[in-house]
Parts: C-alpha cells; structure tokens; sequence
C-alpha cells in the first residue's frame, strides 16, 4: 500500500511557498494550548480583546476563543466578523477615553 501524500491542487502563478496549492502548518492550525497562548500574549504575538476580554484573543491572523484549558481558533465568517465590529468599536472607546484623559476629563 502507498504512502498516504498530502493533497496538493494545481500551481499557483508565480511560484515560491505555497506554489503548488499546499496547505501550510500555519493554517491548519485550529487549536493551541493555554501555554502556548500565554507565551505568545507575553511576547505580544497574541492581543486579548479588551482588557476585560481574557476569552477572546486575535493570534496569527485569527480570532480565538478560550474553551477549556485549549485555544480554538474560530472559523465560522459570520461570528468573525460580529468579533470585527466588536473590535473596532471597542478601540473607537479607547480612542475617546484616551482624548479625555490627556484633555483633563473636561
């Protein structure tokens, strides 16, 4: 019996990584540990949302959600986007909170 090989589709124009369609470890990558979350937090690859939002962080690219002790990364368009709004909203707070505090709380 043959070695199972990895699929691959046809060429993308250009060449380099990714020249023959395959599929990276990057993005299969749908979970990680608390660790690994942890040490990519500190090492400031991972941004938790909002400083009250420990359960959802952007890492790699990607919304994450806390689920356990596991980081799974969310995939679903539609929650991604709701998560976008959230955001961007939230940065748009800061924003303004900022402005008032370097303005004296006037």
């Amino acid at each position: 019996m043959a070695d199972a090989q990895p699929e691959q589709g046809p060429p993308a124009e250009g060449g380099g990584p990714g020249a023959r369609g395959e599929v990276t470890d990057h993005d299969l990558v749908l979970e990680v540990t608390h660790a690994q979350m942890d040490a990519a937090v500190q090492a400031g690859d991972a941004i938790p949302l909002g400083s009250a939002g420990g359960w959802l962080a952007r890492y790699r690219d990607a919304w994450w959600v806390l689920c356990g002790l596991e980081w799974l990364r969310i995939t679903d368009e539609a929650t991604i986007a709701d998560i976008d709004h959230v955001a961007a909203r939230l940065a748009q707070v800061a924003q303004v909170a900022g402005d008032n505090a370097s303005a004296g709380g006037r």
